[in-house]
């Protein structure tokens, strides 16, 4: 059993994901468990239908250390990669200090910055929102603020919020780090509309735990416990937890699809059991395809695998499927984004493995793959970001594009400066 380190909990200030996957280390749970100096971190994929991702959750622990992190998710919009004339490459400099590109299959075609946002381990991981932009979220004593970051100047992300009453959250509730915005137009008559899925984890992670999604400005609840990897695909919740959406609360992990079907609000529906693997939650992504990716990791062993779902498998109505081994790895971690395939170009599913009993972060990780008829097919695995400064919390997420943010933050303790690094594929 592994033990359960306090002094991680003294380095940190945010400490959601954090007791949640200490616990479950424990306890033995089949949850999310501690990482140590782990990441906050997430995917998103994006493409022609609107297709949210997020990548989220906390890898597991493994030698006993503590700690966990969350991913990130996002919204897509339309059109997908190619549907506008792509942006020049920038010179290779623009990186310097934060990480070089260690692949010719991508480069960086923008850069933005944004103040007063860290995106440090167990703390805020950004989304592609809708709006078009980033989207995070923090929690307040009443309930939570949804930011919308957009260009207020060139370069430069600014936020605007929205603050948002949640009932009957206990005080003691460990908030997850991520949201992402689902289509809540659902099955029935309703407008078109979007809603911002949060979770919150209660000091009984097995019978405490809710999916809040907000819309017009109203926020709806369904139990669901263990909640860290999420992504949305239409009106389709995908998330790594403990139980589906509205219980029973069985402490059974695996990924799990919850749908927006509830009367029109923004609550969720369960959507049964896609799989199950692993002994600890992990991240969740989706291409601009609408493939799968999910991460659920091994603390015996300290490994984490990578899981693929063809789009066509896990839409609404589907039966539990066994997906795909794109990749499993040594440690485990948050950090979890897919740029699709093209017609000539392998898919990259792209992470940051945590390592050792320190959780320390690593370099960011490729792992190439293509589908054909539903069938994934993995290639090679190299290292895709070559990170400056060692153990730096990197986040992952794509746009409404399909192409790869990279996010690093500086200063958090002072004056904390977000800085996002936009990766697409070179004009061939």
């Amino acid at each position: 059993m592994l033990a359960f380190d306090s002094n991680v909990l003294r380095t940190r200030t945010t400490l959601s994901t954090v007791a949640i996957a200490a616990v479950f280390v424990l306890l033995g749970a089949a949850a999310c468990t501690d990482e140590g100096e782990a990441d906050t971190s997430t995917s998103t994929g994006s493409g022609g239908d609107p297709v949210s991702t997020g990548g989220a959750g906390a890898g597991s622990s493994d030698g006993g250390s503590g700690g966990a992190g969350g991913g990130q998710g996002g919204a897509g919009g339309e059109g997908g990669e190619g549907g506008s004339a792509p942006l020049a490459c920038l010179d290779a400099s623009v990186t310097e200090g934060y990480f070089t590109i260690s692949t010719d299959a991508l480069c960086v075609v923008e850069v933005f910055t944004a103040n007063d946002l860290a995106l440090s381990g167990y703390g805020t991981a950004p989304t592609w929102g809708r709006h078009g932009g980033p989207l995070t979220f923090t929690a307040t004593a009443t309930g939570v603020t949804i930011q919308r970051w957009s260009e207020s100047e060139a370069g430069v992300l600014a936020p605007t919020d929205e603050n948002v009453a949640v009932a009957d959250v206990p005080a003691d509730a460990y908030w997850g780090p991520i949201a992402v915005e689902v289509d809540t137009s659902s099955e029935q008559d309703c407008p078109a509309a979007t809603a911002v899925a949060m979770s919150w984890t209660g000091q009984d992670f097995f019978n405490e735990g809710e999916i809040v999604s907000v819309a017009d400005a109203t926020a709806t609840s369904v139990t669901a416990t263990g909640v860290f990897g999420m992504a949305a695909s239409g009106e389709r919740l995908f998330y790594t937890g403990l139980s589906e959406a509205g219980g029973p609360t069985n402490g059974m992990l695996a990924l799990y699809a919850a749908d927006a079907h509830s009367a029109c609000t923004g609550g969720f529906a369960a959507g049964g059991s896609i799989d199950a693997w692993g002994l600890a939650g992990g991240p969740v992504a989706l291409d601009a395809d609408g493939n799968l990716f999910a991460v659920l990791t091994d603390y015996t062993t300290s490994t984490q695998e990578i899981r693929a779902f063809d789009a066509t498998e896990v839409e609404p109505g589907d039966p539990a499927v066994m997906g795909t081994e794109i990749a499993t790895m040594d440690g485990y971690g948050d950090a979890l984004a897919a740029v699709a395939p093209t017609a000539t170009e392998p898919g990259i599913v792209a992470t940051q493995p945590n390592l050792g009993k320190a959780g320390t972060h690593g370099e960011i990780v490729g792992i190439e793959y293509t589908v054909d008829a539903g069938v994934f097919t993995p290639g090679a695995t190299s290292t895709l970001l070559d990170v400056t400064d060692a153990d730096e919390n990197v986040v992952l997420f794509t746009d409404d594009q399909g192409r790869l943010w990279v996010g690093l933050s500086r200063d958090e303790e002072t004056n904390p400066v977000a800085t996002f690094f936009v990766l697409a594929r070179p004009p061939r």
